[in-house]
């Protein structure tokens, strides 16, 4: 349990320093002061949500097509989040592109943080 609650903090955490990073790179990504934090709780958990979604619909397709269809599912989910929130505001398909592309990048990243908050695979026995 206490895994899974430093995964969660670091995953909104992480959300949080991309949406800031897309907000300095980017001009028609704009951030919202207090909402913001309302905007990565909204982010993370459709963020959750949509890709055992679409991975589920889904699970027969190619291994290859998987990290576009997740890509593709963090830009879907980047897009609910501006509807639903006023934390951001996202102005224009390039500027969704290129944040979903940063977005995606980041929360890549913290797979390969070391810490006690990584989910241990167990060994298969060959």
């Amino acid at each position: 349990m206490r895994a899974f609650g430093l995964r969660l903090l670091l995953a909104l955490g992480a959300n949080a320093v991309a949406f800031i990073i897309c907000a300095a790179l980017l001009d028609g990504f704009d951030i919202g002061g207090a909402d913001l934090v309302w905007a990565v709780v909204i982010f993370s958990l459709v963020n959750w949500l949509v890709p055992i979604i679409a991975l589920t619909a889904l699970r027969r397709r190619s291994a290859a097509s998987l990290g576009l269809i997740l890509l593709l599912a963090n830009a879907a989910t980047l897009l609910i989040t501006d509807w639903l929130s006023d934390g951001i505001d996202i102005s224009g398909a390039g500027t969704l592109i290129i944040a979903t592309i940063i977005i995606w990048i980041v929360n890549l990243a913290i797979d390969f943080i070391p810490g006690p908050w990584r989910r241990q695979r167990l060994a298969r026995k060959a």
